[in-house]
């Protein structure tokens, strides 16, 4: 074993990750040369424990260890990794991963390639070595000093050093696209919510994610869109969206209807632009919530074929009001529709809590197909029969569709009940409400969820 040190309480972490991570056992059946298993065991246990001296010995693990510990990308990665079992593993995963496909290439390479010269093989010969290299790597192996030569190789090491960073670069990603979706509304520092979860659920995750450019890029659409909620959210009195009345001022996301109207008109654009410079212009007055909502927190999803384009953003956003929920120790209800409910899809998360399974179905939740407002909207009622009172429903759109009279009354008349308040968010470019103000206390059109009228969801 090249490590000089081993500490037992590190090996035996090591063998707790191995058993619950399965990674490092497929990385040793496929690359099948000498000694892997040493070479992960060891270049893990470096890492946690920050311990990189060697032993010399005439071993292949030697001169791999030697040039990972060397390597520029190994020394960005050391000092984060100590202590860090999350990021230990994953650089432990591929890395190794790295030194595998080398070797592979680099045996392959000093294997003679003239086959011609060489006399036909028979068909249990060729049946042999079928076998013999189904496993992986085959056992022709590179020598210790074999191995040196092609280090010395300039060709041979940059190929190395450049396989190194593409890793490093997707290690850094991964590992900070997890924190990014466990962590909730704390500010980023330490290991946040993300350290309060079992390492295997990190550790599955992070697979997920390593495999998946979808779930990454919601899961940096989640990040973002939880710092703003939580710079939205510092005010200890936060304003509900009830509308108490009118008032005047230059609020944006409270204007009424009829000025963003006057801002889009050529005729009345320029005097829009005067009144409101000047905090003329006519907004909601809203009522204030000196307490938090206790009632569930409801959020009506459109997973149309329309929404497609913003679905990554939009679950982005929906993270976000997930964490916001725990945060508050509030129900959150996670409802998807179309042309109908995705009823296998629809979550319901007691008191904000999840799991990494629970986060992971809502962000590849989609339908596809039409739109029908009234079949999640009756899905929301039942969630809101079962709910205590002031809660608040969130409804996400881009499209329009009829709602009957009677099911308005009917919808209004349990809202009223519950005190819950539905805030509608129209995203995109359509620009007809439709019906959505008969069910809505607010109906904001935003052209994506960037746009910082729909940070008045986060104030909820």
């Amino acid at each position: 074993m090249p490590l000089q040190q081993e500490h037992a309480q590190v090996a035996a972490q090591y063998t707790r990750i191995r058993q619950q991570f399965p990674k490092f056992d497929e990385l040793i059946a496929t690359y099948d040369y000498p000694h892997f298993d040493t070479l992960i065991s060891d270049l893990w246990q470096a890492l946690y424990s920050g311990e990189t001296t060697l032993i010399e010995e005439d071993s292949v693990n030697y001169v791999l260890l030697q040039q990972l510990f060397h390597s520029e990308a190994f020394q960005k990665l050391h000092g984060n990794a100590k202590g860090n079992l999350l990021l230990a593993t994953l650089t432990t995963w591929r890395f190794s991963y790295v030194t595998g496909e080398w070797l592979k290439k680099m045996t392959d390479e000093q294997t003679p390639a003239d086959v011609d010269e060489q006399p036909a093989a028979s068909e249990e010969e060729l049946d042999y070595e079928a076998a013999s290299n189904s496993s992986g790597a085959g056992s022709d192996t590179l020598s210790p000093a074999e191995l040196a030569t092609l280090f010395g190789d300039a060709e041979a090491l940059a190929a190395w050093q450049d396989m190194l960073d593409e890793e490093l670069q997707e290690v850094e990603e991964v590992s900070s696209n997890v924190d990014e979706l466990l962590r909730g509304l704390a500010p980023s520092v330490g290991a946040g919510d993300a350290g309060k979860v079992p390492i295997q659920e990190q550790l599955a995750l992070a697979a997920e994610l390593a495999k998946n450019p979808e779930l990454q890029k919601i899961a940096e659409w989640a990040g973002r869109f939880k710092l703003k909620a939580r710079n939205v959210r510092k005010t200890k009195q936060v304003r509900t969206i009830l509308k108490q009345g009118m008032t005047t001022g230059n609020a944006a996301e409270r204007l009424l209807p009829i000025e963003y109207l006057k801002s889009e008109a050529a005729e009345s654009k320029l005097d829009f632009m005067h009144r409101f410079a000047e905090g003329r212009t006519l907004m909601y007055d809203y009522k204030k919530r000196t307490k938090k909502g206790k009632g569930a927190f409801v959020v009506c999803y459109d997973e149309s074929g329309s929404m497609q384009e913003l679905d990554v953003e939009g679950k982005g956003f929906v993270l976000a009001l997930l964490a916001i929920a725990k945060k508050e120790k509030r129900d959150f209800v996670f409802i998807p529709f179309s042309g109908d409910v995705g009823y296998s899809d629809v979550k319901v998360f007691k008191k904000g809590r999840y799991s990494v399974r629970d986060m992971l179905d809502v962000a590849a939740s989609y339908i596809g197909g039409g739109t029908n407002f009234e079949a999640p909207l009756r899905e929301a009622m039942q969630h809101l029969e079962k709910s205590a009172k002031d809660g608040d429903i969130v409804f996400i759109t881009d499209g329009m569709c009829h709602i009957s009279d009677d099911f308005i009354a009917e919808f209004n008349a349990l809202k009223d009940k519950k005190q819950f308040e539905m805030l509608s968010l129209l995203v995109g470019y359509n620009k007809h409400e439709g019906l959505l103000p008969a069910v809505s206390e607010l109906v904001l059109k935003i052209h994506d969820f960037e746009d910082e009228q729909g940070a008045v969801a986060f104030t909820l």
